[in-house]
C-alpha cells in the first residue's frame, strides 16, 4: 500500500507521521508524494509506524537509479514502475 493511501485511509495527518519518526513535514510530503525517498533507518521507522501496511517496496517505488548497461557499460537512469500485479 502506499505511504498516501495509508495516512488517508487512516486519518493521519503528514505532521504526526513526521513527528513519530522525528523527521520534518517536509520530508515526509517528498516521500508520500514519491519526490524523496527514505533512508533505510526512516523507511523501517514508516514501516513499523504503519504496522507493516506500507512495504519497502512501496516506499522505495519510482526510486531513479543508475545502472549500467551491459552492452556500452555507460550508467543510465532507470525508473522503477508499479507493476500490474500491485
Amino acid at each position: 500500500m502506499e505511504l498516501k493511501d495509508y495516512l488517508k485511509m487512516n486519518k493521519i495527518s503528514l505532521t504526526d507521521l513526521a513527528k513519530h519518526i522525528g523527521v520534518s513535514r517536509n520530508q515526509v510530503s517528498g516521500i508520500a508524494n514519491k519526490t524523496r525517498w527514505p533512508s533505510k533507518k526512516i523507511a523501517n521507522q514508516i514501516i513499523e509506524f504503519c504496522e507493516s501496511n506500507v512495504s519497502l517496496e512501496d516506499l522505495n517505488r519510482g526510486k531513479p537509479s543508475n545502472t549500467r548497461c551491459p552492452t556500452c557499460g555507460r550508467k543510465h537512469l532507470v525508473i522503477q514502475r508499479k507493476s500490474n500485479s500491485d
